[in-house]
């Protein structure tokens, strides 16, 4: 109540309270954001340096990593100020609006990762042969029965992307789910370079889906951006839902 008895106006005391809490707040998120990255260098060179296709390896677009490196905690941190401020204007209870806000801003942290980010740029698609497990570990050969599956952890040739799908294919680039008859008795007697060259005598090959390295900073705009944009237009309902209490 004392706050609204101040020698300013209501929508000016709110603009201020936003403006300096929220850019405070994403000073702090940012400045602990470049220190987790500068712990945490030496660490990730160590676990990369010679196997860069290891199941210890780390790209930058590993979910971790890309929330917590570059300019994305800017945004997290706006949007979860702002939705802060709006749940507490709503709810008017400070538990309850600290739930909610947790609730919201933990359900888009997941969501997003798994339905937006992917698609933020049109992935690339590619089909290779499928590599030996001798040269690449990142696939792997048929799982139990005659399942075959066929798991890439990098896409050729492109150090750093991120592979979002991968799976065999046939000669017509239809995917399929079953070993090769003909291979079967290859896959199950341990013999993975046999097994290798006998799927691709079936024209079996493997198809890749991935975001290229090189847009890592573009993601990483866009990404931002969206949370800016959700941040401000939380900001805008406050604000809207100030002055209709005064009107």
């Amino acid at each position: 109540a004392l706050a609204w008895n101040q020698s300013v106006t209501r929508t000016r005391w709110l603009a201020v309270k936003l403006t300096a809490v929220g850019v405070a707040a994403m000073a702090v998120t940012e400045g602990l954001s470049l220190m987790q990255a500068w712990w945490a260098a030496p660490l990730g060179r160590a676990v990369t340096h010679g196997a860069p296709a290891g199941v210890l390896y780390q790209g930058r677009f590993t979910q971790l990593i890309f929330a917590s490196h570059g300019i994305t905690p800017l945004g997290y941190a706006a949007f979860a100020f702002a939705l802060g401020v709006t749940a507490g204007a709503l709810i008017r209870r400070t538990v309850p609006a600290m739930a909610v806000t947790l609730a919201i801003f933990t359900a888009l942290q997941v969501a997003l990762p798994l339905w937006v980010r992917p698609h933020l740029d049109p992935p690339v698609h590619v089909v290779v042969a499928v590599p030996s497990p001798e040269i690449s570990p990142g696939s792997s050969g048929p799982a139990g029965g005659n399942k075959l599956t066929l798991t890439a952890l990098q896409a050729p040739g492109q150090p750093g992307a991120w592979v979002l799908s991968s799976g065999p294919v046939n000669a017509t680039g239809q995917a399929v789910t079953t070993t090769p008859a003909a291979c079967t008795g290859l896959a199950n007697k341990g013999t993975p370079s046999a097994f290798v060259d006998c799927l691709a005598s079936q024209g079996i090959r493997e198809a890749i889906t991935y975001q290229p390295a090189s847009r890592y900073w573009r993601f990483q705009w866009a990404e931002t951006a969206i949370y800016l944009g959700l941040a401000l237009a939380l900001a805008g309902y406050c604000f809207r839902r100030l002055n209709r209490r005064l009107s």
